[in-house]
Order: C-alpha cells, then structure tokens, then sequence
C-alpha cells in the first residue's frame, strides 16, 4: 500500500529533478520555474532561483549541488556548482543567485 508522508508544493510549473540531501533534512527540486529548496520534516521550501532547471544532485556531504540546465544566456546550456542553501535565511539575508 501507498501512502503519501508529505506533499511539496510550490513549483508553478513541470518538476524535473529531485534529491534528498545525504543527512535526510532537505530535498531539493529543478524544475521550469526554478530551483527550489525544502525542509524535508516540515515542508517548508522556498525558491533559490527561478531560471529552468532540469537536473539537481547533493555532493557527498552535502554541502554543495550540481545543478543542471540552467540557462546562462540564450545560447547555453551549463552544469553549475554551488554551496548548497539553506532552506530558511536568517531574517534580512538577500536570496541569493546563481552566478
């Protein structure tokens, strides 16, 4: 039998990818609206970046993600490293971007 532990919602758009952060706490989606970070008990997520995103992958600690898809320019197309985010910023932190 199926049963459904928890829904997150929030992407306006078809979900790509997903991920489970290796400590179990996050989960991270890509989708055509963006990239997307959640608290896995709680649900709680917000959006990193709003630029597509068609692939997502945790490094082995989970400090970083490999993120794939997203549009640079017009022309391209580049998998991009970064620190991976924290699902809520302390009060008056600006949302930070992809380079």
């Amino acid at each position: 039998m199926k049963c459904t532990i928890r829904s997150l919602t929030g992407h306006s758009g078809v979900v790509y990818d997903v991920d489970w952060s290796p400590n179990g706490g996050e989960v991270v989606s890509g989708g055509e609206d963006g990239l997307r970070v959640w608290d896995s008990t709680t649900g709680t997520g917000r959006l990193v970046n709003s630029t597509l995103t068609s692939a997502v992958a945790y490094n082995p600690t989970g400090t970083q993600l490999a993120v794939g898809g997203v549009i640079i320019d017009s022309a391209n197309l580049a998998i991009t490293i970064i620190d991976s985010p924290p699902v809520v910023l302390p009060t008056g932190t600006p949302t930070p971007t992809l380079p």
